[in-house]
């Protein structure tokens, strides 16, 4: 085990942290969503590096979204495939597809329990979004928030104690916490935060926000403190997700065009793209 310094500049302060990594940052694999093969978004995979793209899904319907189960040998995504979004799951390899969902309204956006037993997701039902949460197998339904506003973009934390999420509830996107039966709701970000994603260690959060004028990347701890800015490109940053070793931030970019899949240091620095189909790429995630 080795260390990598995380320096965050705060006006004022200069946080530095200590993130434990494994001694190689680009291993493990990627899935994600692109457009390679035709207009219709399918799922992928390649390796940490960009490289090895392999397409996992082939359908006539959009398929977004994807998220690698714990284990790693399942990925969780969303579908249209039966005219309204709902979830579904398939082996890494593409075999053995199982729907989870099967609503008539907009299953979207799963995150796995870091033990793999559960889904959480967001669902509109009442023209609102709110936030539920299933077995793997798509059964035991709980609905863990009720109010009248928009719940969005669930993420377990590492130790699945506790989920994060964006809500509007304030007349903006925030980002609140709750524990993981939907208790204790507690808003970490006063400005605009969206798309809340947990370090492997449950230290910080990286999430999208247009508080500063365009969608760019900020980071905070998980207590909602030291809200930094980790990029400032002319395009829209959006969607960031950890490396498994938490050295790394993947994330979805216009600033070349079409959005593409960058990287960057847990800092900020070293940004760059990762992959590129020639397409349409997005929603990437990242499992060791």
């Amino acid at each position: 085990m080795r260390k990598h310094r995380v320096a965050w500049l705060i006006p004022g302060l200069l946080l530095v942290v200590m993130i434990s990594a494994i001694a190689h940052g680009a291993e493990g694999f990627i899935v994600f969503h692109s457009n390679a093969h035709g207009s219709n978004w399918q799922i992928y995979r390649a390796s940490a590096d960009g490289s090895n793209i392999t397409r996992i899904t082939f359908n006539d319907a959009l398929d977004s979204y994807p998220r690698i189960s714990p284990d790693g040998t399942q990925v969780a995504f969303q579908s249209s495939r039966d005219g309204a979004w709902s979830l579904y799951k398939i082996d890494i390899d593409g075999k053995n597809t199982t729907q989870l969902t099967s609503l008539p309204t907009q299953e979207r956006f799963p995150s796995w329990s870091p033990d793999g037993r559960y889904i959480v997701f967001q669902d509109r039902r009442q023209s609102k979004w709110q936030i539920y949460r299933i077995k793997a197998d798509g059964t035991d339904e709980v609905r863990l928030t009720n109010n009248n506003y928009n719940d969005a973009w669930p993420a377990y934390s590492p130790d699945g104690k506790k989920i994060a999420f964006a809500t509007d509830r304030a007349g903006l996107w925030q980002i609140w916490v709750m524990n993981a039966d939907g208790s204790e709701q507690t808003c970490l970000t006063e400005l605009d935060g969206r798309y809340p994603a947990w370090s492997p260690d449950g230290k910080y959060i990286v999430f999208q926000s247009n508080r500063d004028g365009d969608m760019e990347i900020y980071g905070m701890t998980a207590d909602g403190k030291n809200q930094t800015r980790l990029t400032f490109s002319p395009g829209e940053d959006e969607f960031p997700t950890w490396s498994p070793d938490g050295s790394k931030i993947i994330f979805n970019s216009s600033r070349t065009g079409a959005p593409k899949i960058f990287i960057m240091d847990a800092d900020g620095s070293n940004q760059r793209m990762l992959l590129d189909t020639g397409h349409t790429d997005g929603f990437p995630h990242w499992h060791k």
